[in-house]
């Protein structure tokens, strides 16, 4: 049902999304990265222009992977960017 949602949401806003990398492993609880993996995605999506892009990469390394999420929306203020996994943290107040 997310997904479909990201679907339905990319088609209204045309946006294109673009998955490229390989293969990882990570050890962690799946449900998490589910959620993790899929939020990032999600607000890429939500806060993107219409006709914009969302590239998500992984990349392996000997230290672990790495998930890059860029899209083409609006950004965050550098002022908020540390705040950005605090649970229920939204930049603009008024979505609250």
């Amino acid at each position: 049902m997310q997904v479909q949602f990201l679907i339905n949401y990319t088609e209204e806003k045309n946006i294109k999304i673009t998955v490229t990398g390989m293969s990882a492993v990570i050890s962690a609880v799946p449900r998490l990265v589910h959620e993790i993996v899929f939020n990032l995605c999600e607000n890429a999506v939500k806060y993107n222009t219409e006709n914009g892009k969302v590239n998500i990469s992984v990349s392996s390394y000997q230290s672990g992977v790495k998930l890059v999420v860029a899209d083409t929306g609006i950004g965050i203020c550098a002022e908020h960017q540390s705040r950005v996994f605090e649970r229920f943290y939204r930049v603009d107040k008024s979505l609250s």
